[in-house]
């Protein structure tokens, strides 16, 4: 991919906000959250088996951690954990855009 074929999709239809109608546009993001918008920007949909501890089948974010494993932008760390609830930092937002864009 090039920086010319990056999506464009209307944001309504990648940023949905939360259960209870907010959006919080000033909040940091989580990585699962962030893993979510990249499926959503990037049309990944195809999820694998992989499995990570700290990742209950019935959490929000289970399929779209699975997307992300199967797409290869994202990894888990050593100890069998993805950390979906942590806060993505802007070095892991760049390195997982510069997978994408094998740059």
């Amino acid at each position: 991919r090039d920086l010319h074929s990056f999506p464009t999709r209307r944001s309504s239809d990648l940023v949905t906000g939360y259960e209870d109608g907010t959006f919080r546009p000033e909040n940091n993001i989580t990585r699962a959250e962030f893993m979510a918008l990249v499926n959503g920007s990037f049309g990944y949909t195809e999820g694998n088996t992989a499995s990570f501890c700290d990742v209950k089948a019935d959490a929000w974010y289970a399929e779209t951690v699975s997307i992300s494993a199967a797409a290869g932008y994202i990894a888990g760390y050593p100890d069998g954990t993805i950390r979906p609830d942590a806060l993505i930092s802007r070095e892991e937002a760049a390195s997982v855009l510069m997978k994408i864009m094998k740059l």
